[in-house]
């Protein structure tokens, strides 16, 4: 999707930059300004992010409590095949 975004965005300024070479005075910036504004907007509404930083707090959490029981495994392992 965001691929597809970007190359929605960089066809129009394609666009509009024949149209400037044109001198027709074609501005599809202009056009499409409120489209471009709802989709940032949307990115990054607050609501949101707090989803997003929750989401990423309880990840972390999970990371945090797990991760040194799974690195004294690893070592554990580590140092059995080095024997």
């Amino acid at each position: 999707m965001k691929g597809s975004f970007y190359l929605g965005v960089k066809a129009l300024t394609q666009v509009e930059a024949i149209g400037r070479a044109s001198q027709s005075g074609s501005r599809f910036s202009k056009a499409w300004e409120p489209y471009a504004m709802m989709t940032i907007e949307g990115k990054y509404r607050l609501s949101r992010i707090f989803a997003l930083a929750r989401k990423l707090f309880g990840e972390s959490l999970d990371f945090l409590e797990d991760f040194p029981h799974d690195f004294r495994q690893l070592y554990q392992r580590l140092k059995a095949w080095e024997d």
